[in-house]
Formats: C-alpha cells, structure tokens, sequence
C-alpha cells in the first residue's frame, strides 16, 4: 500500500512539474507573441523607434545586412516623407496568424525561433504593396524577449511600390 501511495504521489508531482514548464512555455510563447505584435503596431502607428524596440542593439537583418540604427533611420525618413504623425498615417502591417510560426529552442531555454509574413499596406489600401516571409531568432535578455537576427524573403511586390 506504502509503495502504490508513493507511486501516485510521485505522478502527480510529476504532471504538476510538466503542467508548470508548460505554462511556463505559454508564457514565453505569449511575451514573443506580443514582442512581434507591438513592433507591428508600432509601425503603423508611424514610430520608427518603437518600430525597432523589440531589435537586440545589435541585431542584423541577413538579406539586407541593415543594422538596428540604419533600420530605425529609414523609418524615421520614410515616415517623415509620408507626413505621418504620433497618430499613425500612410502605412501598415499586418500578420496573418495563420502565417506565423513560433518554437521555443527546447536545447538553448532563452532561445526561439519565429516565422511569419508581413503583408504591407499604404493606408485604404485593400491589396498589399509587399509580402515578406521573415524568420527570426531571438534570447531573452535581462530586459525580456528581444530579436537577435533575421531574414526575409519577398514573395510578393517590392518595397518600392509603396512610397
């Protein structure tokens, strides 16, 4: 009887230690998720430094070889020639969350992977100028989840058809 007791205490020690480091994964998953999802809105609301806030300080893009300070810049001139305010204006993101794509690095604990599409808009658009497959891998840091690297690929459009 003894031993059938330490069994079941055992297992059930055992599925609230599995319940917990799922939730926990939950919660990363949640933070990386609303990372991704302020830097979008961010951008259309025409920020360029909180378009860039969730960019490790130095973070590269791999197509582009653009660093952190040369992204943020282009922003703030295209922003500035697009006349947008602190309200937001000529341009917007959208990621599609049937295209987004999120695994935690199960041999590296602050480590992950995202993949996703960013379809760009200029404002009262219906079709998007611009449609990039992006995969990125990001640590969390003293300050939280925080993109090291990416990469992306056009799949459709080109940047310039937007401005």
């Amino acid at each position: 009887m003894r031993r059938f007791l330490l069994l079941l205490l055992v297992l059930a020690a055992l599925f609230a230690a599995a319940r917990a480091v799922r939730e926990l994964m939950l919660d990363d998953e949640a933070r990386i998720r609303g990372l991704i999802e302020d830097m979008a809105r961010e951008f259309d609301d025409g920020s360029a430094a909180g378009a860039v806030a969730g960019l490790a300080r130095d973070w590269r893009d791999a197509s582009t070889g653009l660093d952190r300070a040369t992204l943020r810049a282009a922003l703030a001139r295209l922003f500035f020639q697009q006349g947008l305010s602190d309200a937001g204006g000529a341009w917007r993101v959208e990621l599609p969350p049937e295209h987004f794509a999120l695994a935690l690095e199960p041999s590296e604990p602050d480590g992950a992977r995202v993949a996703c599409r960013a379809r760009f808009f200029v404002a009262g658009a219906v079709e998007p100028f611009w449609v990039v497959a992006i995969e990125a891998e990001l640590a969390r840091g003293e300050d939280g989840w925080e993109v090291l690297r990416s990469d992306h690929r056009t799949l459709a459009g080109r940047l310039s058809n937007g401005g």
